[in-house]
């Protein structure tokens, strides 16, 4: 069983396993490797002797070997295991899988804030800031602004040609310079990025007479 499993590798990737630099090895495997004066040790494991960069003894436990004994020892591999993971570290990984490119996943849909019973904070705002009572509702029936039911925002939305919602921007309806404004309405924000041009004139025609809207 045991020449069964080292036939699985070329006499080439044993070489290269056996010979691996076990100062590097261990480096990589996060032990803090110190040279003292011939040999190499660990702060972990003060037993421990590398003997020419290529074996290893532990006195403790009156063992030793090569690279591939001691991933089958301290890290729990089998011997296949310890091989394969030993070429690997050197860049010669057996049956290497080529990469694939990450599936594009689709842009995830527009989740609008539920809409309010009635739009009246909405429409009075927007009163107050000048915009023409027939135009509010000529974009309140076009389905191009509504009244969030939590916040109470303004929530103007930007549709494609299909009529489809794709954007959506967000404005507080309290007056900018009251406490409530400042503490619990947020600025204008996007649930969507990168609208086009035509939704974003959709959205912001109100605002003509207003830019800070």
């Amino acid at each position: 069983m045991a020449s069964e499993i080292r036939n699985r590798f070329t006499d080439t990737e044993m070489q290269i396993a056996r010979e691996t630099d076990l100062p590097e090895l261990l480096t990589h495997l996060g032990y803090q490797v110190r040279r003292i004066g011939r040999y190499h040790t660990t702060a972990e494991m003060d037993s421990l002797r590398i003997k020419d960069r290529r074996t290893w003894f532990r006195y403790s436990q009156n063992t030793g070997g090569d690279a591939i004994t001691f991933l089958q020892q301290f890290c729990g591999k089998s011997f296949p295991e310890a091989v394969e993971y030993l070429l690997t570290f050197h860049g010669k990984a057996r049956d290497a899988s080529i990469p694939q490119p990450k599936p594009i996943s689709p842009k995830q849909a527009l989740s609008l804030p539920p809409r309010n019973a009635d739009d009246r904070r909405v429409f009075a705002y927007l009163r107050k800031r000048g915009i023409a009572a027939q135009v509010i509702r000529q974009f309140l029936n076009a389905g191009l602004l509504y009244e969030d039911a939590v916040h109470h925002n303004c929530v103007f939305v930007g549709r494609d040609e299909s009529g489809q919602a794709k954007y959506a921007g967000l404005r507080g309806t309290y007056d900018l310079d009251s406490p409530a404004s400042r503490e619990t309405q947020p600025a204008a924000t996007k649930t969507q990025a990168s609208p086009s041009r035509t939704i974003r004139s959709q959205i912001w025609c109100l605002s003509l007479r207003h830019p800070s809207i």
